[in-house]
């Protein structure tokens, strides 16, 4: 396989980066395939507006390395970069697919992986507005498909336990401290870019549309309303980011068959 620039590059198996001949060597030995699934869209002014896809795709890579330790090939597809990300369309910066269009996406390259010969297909969402529709194709897809399973992982739920622990609101938000911790462990931002964005953090413990009782009110968010910071990110912290990150991997590499 080709040099990919990462370290301990030979646990990493990129499907871009490979040729047919490769992939046609590996895929019968190899046959779990992670795809990397995320946003675009703002994370106050400051935080990259592909953090859900840096956190999708970063945790993919270290997920693909946890599973080579534990003796489970698995190799990752490109990154879907954009996700259904509606509710922030108003903050001028973000890019979102319609429902139906992430559906037909997700379709047709879930079902390429397995005419191609994967027999496990790793969803590694990053994104909360993508989960539901996640969940739809892989159980219309499933149904045609008997001898293939399809994982889907939304990252925050399989270390929920954790972040309740950590977190200042108990609960996975929206450029939190959690999200952030995640960026500062991998050198994405540093600890003196939080400072910068005091004024955006809102000491909130919802997301404008939950009430906390099983009832969700969506709403238009205004430009003002999508850049704030929820949560506490200025708690943010390394440590915390990696320990999130090897926990996760941990467990996902512990349920994935």
């Amino acid at each position: 396989m080709r040099e990919t620039g990462l370290a301990d590059s030979k646990s990493i198996l990129l499907l871009e980066y490979m040729n047919v001949k490769e992939l046609l060597s590996k895929i019968d030995g190899c046959d779990r395939v992670i795809i990397p699934l995320g946003s675009i869209e703002p994370h106050t002014e400051f935080f990259p507006l592909g953090t859900d896809k840096i956190i999708a795709e970063r945790l993919s890579i270290e997920l693909s390395r946890e599973l080579h330790r534990n003796g489970k090939c698995s190799i990752i597809a490109p990154t879907i970069g954009y996700g259904l990300s509606i509710e922030w369309k108003k903050s001028g910066a973000t890019v979102t697919l319609s429902p139906l269009t992430i559906m037909y996406l997700l379709t047709d390259i879930v079902t390429s992986l397995i005419e191609m010969g994967f027999k496990k297909i790793i969803i590694l969402n990053g994104h909360g507005g993508n989960s539901e529709i996640i969940r739809v194709v892989s159980r219309e897809i499933a149904l045609r498909n008997v001898d293939v399973e399809i994982i889907v992982i939304d990252w925050w739920r399989l270390v929920s336990d954790i972040i309740e622990k950590y977190s200042s609101t108990g609960m996975f938000l929206h450029s939190d401290e959690i999200e952030i911790s995640l960026l500062l462990y991998w050198g994405i931002i540093r600890e003196e870019d939080i400072r910068r964005i005091e004024k955006y953090i809102v000491k909130n413990s919802r997301l404008p549309w939950q009430s906390g009782k099983g009832i969700e009110t969506y709403a238009s968010i205004e430009r003002d309303q999508a850049l704030i910071a929820y949560g506490s990110p200025d708690k943010a912290n390394a440590r915390l980011g990696e320990f999130l990150v090897k926990e996760f991997c941990k467990r996902a590499s512990s349920i994935i068959p």
